[in-house]
């Protein structure tokens, strides 16, 4: 019976020891985001210091990796919300997911776009919100497909589908963008005017496919 008891209670200790290094570590269950897959190599994950190659079979995502493509490079992200990431060659991106709100219910997928270009497709859904944030411009999204480039310090945001706000950092200033428009802040933090969609901004993420249907998508305009 003592025997027993002292088994029991090794192995309570261990068993907390690792869910503390877990947690410790930040690679608990929660902070997976989501998965990365390979449209065409090269494709690495930074994770802390370590950088990780993504291979065919893909790689699950936790908070605060960095997804990048080299030149020639393309990948899909899979969030846990369901909403689609494809990202161009040559881009950097950063994921991370907060939860927001009184009641504690709202999360909201965030993606800083450090350099290149990508293209999101996101679900229709009232629990899950998703923004863009580049060193000028914050772009906010609810139910949608759209492309943002950040090259040269300057944020420039294409619509597909549904409607996108985008802010400057700087001024606050913002608008509303909707389908088969664009808009962009410069470098200097100025939000510049509407104007029609220019179809180089698609260049780099034809692999997304075709735009989202109608009923996949709110329209909606995310408070920021």
């Amino acid at each position: 019976m003592k025997s027993t008891i002292q088994l029991l209670f090794l192995s309570f200790v261990l068993l907390f020891s690792c869910s503390a290094t877990l947690a410790a570590s930040g690679f608990g269950p929660d902070d997976t985001v989501g998965t990365v897959n390979v449209r065409s190599n090269p494709v690495v994950v930074q994770r802390g210091v370590k950088l990780m190659n993504v291979g065919s079979f893909g790689l699950k995502l936790k908070k605060n990796d960095i997804v990048r493509t080299k030149p020639g490079g393309q990948a899909q992200i899979n969030l846990k919300s369901g909403d689609k990431v494809f990202v161009a060659s040559a881009t950097e991106i950063e994921l991370n997911e907060d939860i927001i709100g009184q009641e504690k219910t709202v999360k909201t997928s965030i993606v800083k776009l450090l350099f290149g270009k990508i293209r999101a497709k996101i679900q229709k859904t009232r629990k899950q919100r998703f923004q863009i944030k580049t060193a000028t411009a914050t772009i906010g999204v609810k139910g949608t497909d759209f492309i943002t480039e950040y090259v040269q310090k300057k944020t420039t945001v294409g619509t597909l589908d549904g409607l996108v706000s985008l802010t400057a950092n700087n001024t606050r200033q913002s608008v509303d963008i909707p389908e088969g428009k664009m808009a962009s802040v410069s470098m200097y933090g100025e939000l510049m005017p509407l104007e029609e969609f220019a179809g180089e901004l698609m260049e780099g993420v034809e692999f997304a496919g075709k735009k989202m249907k109608a009923d996949d998508f709110a329209g909606e305009k995310i408070e920021m």
